[in-house]
């Protein structure tokens, strides 16, 4: 079975994302940071589809919190298929180049 992962996915555009790979066969994880019931809700309806499914909150702008998303994704699912970078919030506006890890 194909896996995707989506950030973000609990409210909105990612959790359409999320409802709509696991409709068409996608194992998905995606992760959260405030919205849990909603991410109870979407990872309910997308296992309702036969896929496995894996909601974590998980703070997007945290290396070390999606480091053990990513880990547990590894451990899961074995390999990622797609991701879909959808997780918002920008603290402030800079371009790919001005950015760095932090």
């Amino acid at each position: 079975m194909p896996t995707a992962v989506v950030t973000g996915g609990s409210t909105g555009i990612g959790a359409a994302v999320v409802k709509a790979l696991a409709r068409r066969g996608y194992d998905v994880a995606f992760n959260y940071l405030r919205s849990v019931e909603e991410a109870e809700e979407v990872a309910r309806e997308a296992a309702s589809y036969g896929v496995k499914v894996i909601s974590r909150k998980a703070d997007a702008a945290s290396w070390q919190d999606m480091e053990k998303f990513a880990e547990e994704v590894k451990r899961t699912f074995k390999k990622v298929d797609a991701l879909v970078v959808n997780a918002g919030g920008l603290p402030e506006r800079r371009s790919l180049v001005e950015s760095d890890l932090d």
